[in-house]
């Protein structure tokens, strides 16, 4: 959603200078996925159309599936490719397919494939830039944990998401989000939250359809 990004955009300007309001791509995914949960979380406790919210929790699940699963598989993907470079394995076409279709059946395992997928990797757009889609997945994991202790009131997280005047990737320090090996209860709390509120719109999406 465009929203994320706007309000974010909008936040920055708002309380940075001109030289600091600039964001990377990292901070940028976090910022607006945050602010699109939080949007969405606030609908939902107002809409009484069954079929808007439907489509809003089938969306929340959507985001998850394709930016946490699906752009893991393609950072998976694109180490795979580039490890065969550094390591100076002769590369061509077929090679490249030949990985993909791997990694499209170790994390789509459960259903069929359709062949034509295999070329999927020639039209992606962020492979042409390197080391971009692991900043999604990365994104993701951290802006679930974020939104989730705003949405729950916890002392701080607002203010510190709003008012803040850090910038870059320096921000996510605020949010006790440090990207080390030694950070790895963190690491696990923030994959425990990804877990139990992608459980919550599954169990509220059954029920939607089920009629509860």
């Amino acid at each position: 959603m465009n929203y994320g990004h706007t309000m974010h955009s909008y936040y920055s300007n708002k309380s940075q200078s001109i030289d600091n309001a600039g964001y990377t791509i990292m901070v940028a995914e976090v910022a607006s996925t945050v602010n699109e949960i939080i949007l969405a979380e606030n609908i939902l406790k107002k809409e009484t159309d069954i079929e808007k919210r439907k489509n809003i929790i089938s969306e929340l699940i959507g985001t998850i599936t394709s930016t946490l699963v699906r752009q893991s598989m393609f950072a998976e993907f694109e180490k795979k490719i580039q490890d065969r470079i550094f390591m100076e394995v002769p590369t061509v076409y077929e090679d490249v397919t030949s990985e993909y279709e791997q990694v499209l059946k170790k994390y789509f395992a459960n259903i069929v494939i359709d062949e034509k997928h295999k070329y999927e990797w020639l039209r992606i757009p962020h492979f042409y830039s390197p080391y971009y889609v692991y900043k999604y997945a990365t994104g993701i994991s951290s802006a679930i944990y974020i939104a989730r202790n705003i949405l729950k009131g916890k002392e701080g997280y607002l203010e510190k998401y709003i008012e803040e005047k850090i910038q870059k990737i320096q921000i996510l320090s605020l949010f006790f989000f440090i990207f080390s090996a030694k950070k790895v209860i963190i690491k696990y709390k923030k994959l425990c939250e990804i877990r139990r509120l992608f459980n919550e719109w599954t169990e509220k999406n059954d029920r939607l359809y089920a009629g509860f």
